[in-house]
């Protein structure tokens, strides 16, 4: 009271009150301020500044693998569910048959018996019927054990099915080791490169004259691949564990065989398929394979760059699955990297991203390796399948912006856990198939990580460009989207719980929603009755700006 009085002397009654007037004010709007620091973030668009345009293709990989083959528990929703991304918009299409499935990869098992491509036809034949007018890329990556010098029975006899992991090459059979030799018997690469070309042949041209004997061997097949592509993984030691160098002379040894001059029309060539690329190994696997000075003539042909980028979960929990979202993050800086090499080095070479998702198939402590099969996670919840969604998602439009890439196939169509349909697991965590009985459900079904790459084919044409979308929480990504079939603005939760926010001019627009609500569903179509929206937990939101064409 006193120091009141004495203010009153110094300035007056007058005085006191107008300075009470703003005090007043002034506390006023704290008090508004405070309570905006708790209302929703507005999401704003600018549709006139749209900065980057791409045309970046949707694409899946299907790998080569016992589901695939007629008759197995996943083999018609899986077809189908290729054959309706295809239809929708899907390019690119990623055909791979490796090492660890050699029954139904590799022609020629045996160097005393002869040519048999029955189980490879039958992969290759559903494959191309389901990806119908989409171009394709073709990787047979399994070359014959015995043409290898370090080759050894483990290589061959180390298989597993659902009960034994002591089993010679089978059909039904996962063989972690056949990949393993690094020697070639020959001393070069020449030996492998010709059963390639002779797969190659079979597959393109009707047949090919086998060298050994003379004979031709007529196959009827005459199928357009966009790309061959040589090697997969080669920088793991179960896909041969190759150097740079001895990755750029394998690719070599390929591509010369198929550019003979003889041939009326030469393959596009696509490679080195590389694993894991980051931004500490690019520079040493790129730059000898993009180089024309490492090949061994300037001019030999490299038509696209292949590689793979995974993130990583803590666990298949929905806590451990918050993670994926800053793994993604983190796989951006190669990305920009491998742009600057290629603009540098070749530039009319394309990037194409040809596996792309989260790896999490099993524990990151407790089990024997990765191929400790009974340790593999054998059960996965809606709310995995939605973060799993989410992520893939996220990880297209992120890498997209960043990098001009050709495509990015999401990982994969078909994956299961440890006895299931009597086999022993193969990429669980990565599957689009749900192998698990949900609600009246009894048979595998499409999950989310396959409806949210058809919501995105379905609502984002080709080209597209990414228009300026501001003041979106850190939680929620959000992105604008202009193409020919409409204006959408993209929203991901990335976190485990709920968050709300206000879309600007987002009231009656409708949008569609995969949430762990729809459990294994299509995108729930809404209509938002404000501008305020609110997102369960890693769920995906498209709200549409425009009417899709």
């Amino acid at each position: 009271a006193e120091l009141m009085h004495s203010w009153i002397q110094h300035i007056g009654m007058d005085g006191f009150r107008t300075l009470s007037m703003h005090l007043f004010i002034a506390f006023i709007g704290i008090s508004f301020a405070s309570c905006d620091a708790f209302a929703s973030p507005v999401v704003s668009i600018d549709w006139n500044y749209c900065p980057v345009t791409r045309s970046t293709a949707p694409s899946v990989l299907v790998a080569a693998d016992p589901e695939w083959l007629v008759g197995s528990k996943m083999h018609d929703v899986a077809v189908k569910g290729v054959s309706a991304l295809a239809d929708a918009g899907a390019d690119y299409i990623r055909l791979l048959n490796f090492n660890i499935f050699p029954g139904i990869s590799c022609a020629r098992l045996d160097s005393r018996s002869g040519w048999n491509f029955t189980a490879m036809d039958a992969v290759m034949g559903t494959f191309m019927d389901a990806c119908g007018n989409a171009s394709v890329i073709v990787d047979i990556d399994t070359s014959p054990t015995w043409m290898w010098a370090d080759a050894f029975p483990n290589d061959t006899h180390t298989c597993a099915d659902a009960q034994s992991t002591t089993l010679p090459v089978g059909l039904r059979t996962r063989c972690p080791h056949y990949g393993d030799p690094q020697v070639p018997r020959a001393g070069n690469w020449t030996e492998i490169a010709t059963y390639f070309k002779h797969v190659y042949d079979w597959y393109t041209v009707g047949g090919f004259t086998d060298d050994d004997t003379g004979d031709f061997h007529a196959s009827g097949h005459n199928y357009k691949f966009k790309y061959w592509e040589i090697l997969n993984e080669p920088n793991i030691p179960r896909e041969h564990g190759l150097s740079p160098q001895q990755i750029v002379d394998y690719y070599d040894a390929n591509v010369k065989l198929l550019t003979d001059p003889s041939r009326t029309e030469r393959p596009h060539f696509a490679g080195p398929s590389l694993a894991g690329l980051h931004e500490t190994n690019v520079d040493e696997y790129m730059i000898p394979f993009l180089d024309p000075s490492f090949h061994q003539t300037p001019n030999v042909p490299v038509d696209a760059v292949t590689f793979h980028q995974y993130s990583l979960c803590g666990n298949n929990t929905a806590e451990g699955m918050e993670v994926v979202f800053d793994h993604t993050d983190n796989n951006i800086p190669a990305l920009t990297k491998l742009e600057g090499l290629k603009k540098r080095l070749r530039p009319g070479v394309e990037l194409h991203l040809t596996e792309s998702g989260i790896l999490c198939n099993q524990p990151h402590t407790g089990c024997q390796g990765n191929d400790d099969y009974p340790c593999w996670y054998r059960t996965f919840t809606p709310v995995y399948w939605t973060a799993s969604a989410a992520q893939w998602l996220y990880q297209f439009l992120t890498s997209a912006t960043a990098v001009d890439l050709a495509s990015i196939a999401q990982s994969q169509i078909l994956g299961y856990p440890f006895q299931y349909d009597g086999l022993s697991g193969e990429w669980p965590c990565g599957s689009m198939v749900d192998w698990q009985e949900r609600g009246d459900a009894k048979t595998p079904t499409l999950n989310a990580k396959y409806w949210v790459e058809l919501l995105l084919l379905q609502r984002v044409g080709r080209p597209f460009s990414l228009c300026a979308t501001a003041h979106a929480p850190s939680t929620v990504y959000a992105q604008a989207v202009h193409s020919a079939k409409g204006d959408v603005l993209v929203l991901i939760n990335k976190k485990n719980k709920a968050f709300s926010l206000t879309v600007a001019d987002g009231a009656g627009r409708t949008a569609f929603v995969l949430d762990e609500s729809v459990i294994n569903g299509a995108a729930k179509a809404v209509v938002l009755a404000s501008d305020n929206v609110t997102l369960s937990r890693f769920a995906v939101m498209f709200v549409t700006f425009d009417a899709a064409s």
